[in-house]
């Protein structure tokens, strides 16, 4: 019974590790501004397994009496094959932050938000998840307070493996031996 314990502490403390890993992919205050509204875009490669960060700020400034300048973020990442984004929190410390992802020529639109608020971005999107491939995204604040506005943001990508279909009941059948077993036992030798 105790080797069977042991064992599945390690496999828990495995997981725990393999899921516990932060990467920050991008930070503007230290890797310097993510690209504008123009090509090329700022390429942040493939994500990584765990939770992918990328910080950031997005301005508007006035021009004049009704006019204003905008710096959105722009950027591409790639899922990987037999990954996913199974979830994104975006943090912002000010209203009216467009929030967009789609392809990584940002002509097709996955999903939009006019308003994003802080927690859960995919919910906000109306996705469940971000599947394997190369997306586009940008953020934009459209707070047009006088005379400028600065939205800082934090996204955290949470990178998870693709669940094989058998996954599920190898984990289930590993599970009822190990429950079953020591009732066996004690049904036996009563």
């Amino acid at each position: 019974m105790k080797t069977c314990i042991k064992i599945l502490i390690a496999i828990i403390l495995t997981t725990t590790a393999a899921f516990g890993q932060t990467t920050i992919l991008w930070n503007e205050s230290v890797n310097g501004e993510l690209s504008g509204n123009s090509p090329p875009f700022t390429s942040l490669g493939a994500l990584q397994l765990g939770t992918n960060i990328i910080i950031g700020v997005t301005e508007i400034h006035t021009i004049g009496n009704d006019n204003w300048i905008s710096y959105p973020d722009f950027f591409t990442f790639e899922v990987p094959s037999n990954y996913e984004v199974t979830t994104l929190y975006i943090q912002l410390d000010q209203p009216h932050v467009w929030a967009w992802i789609g392809d990584s020529t940002f002509s097709s639109e996955l999903a939009f938000n006019l308003n994003s608020s802080s927690g859960d971005m995919l919910s906000q999107w109306g996705l469940d998840s971000i599947d394997s491939g190369v997306y586009g995204m940008y953020l934009e604040n459209q707070d047009p307070a006088f005379p400028s506005s600065i939205a800082n943001y934090q996204l955290d990508f949470v990178v998870e493996p693709v669940p094989e279909p058998g996954t599920l009941g190898l984990l289930l059948l590993g599970a009822s031996v190990f429950t079953l077993r020591p009732c066996r036992k004690s049904i036996l030798f009563s």
